[in-house]
């Protein structure tokens, strides 16, 4: 295994990991309570977050989609890292 390979395979790890850490915060999750939204991509200061009524949210949905996306991003992730 090159140098690099090494590199990248630390933060590979460190991505997994990460991702494990919050797919457990969801899975523990009951309510989103604080929500701000943004219109920028780039470069977002506090004059340009807006905190919006966490009532709209399905939060059943956002918390099923969010763990579906978190699921796909560790198998793609745990791929990566088998394929060093």
């Amino acid at each position: 295994m090159t140098e690099e390979q090494v590199k990248k395979g630390k933060e590979l790890l460190a991505k997994l990991e990460k991702l494990k850490d919050n797919k457990k915060l969801w899975e523990s999750a009951v309510q989103a309570w604080r929500v701000a939204l943004t219109y920028k991509y780039d470069y977002v200061d506090a004059s340009s977050i807006f905190d919006v009524t966490s009532s709209y949210i399905d939060f059943d949905k956002l918390k099923k989609d969010t763990l579906a996306n978190i699921d796909r991003l560790i198998q793609e992730t745990q791929r990566e890292f088998d394929n060093l």
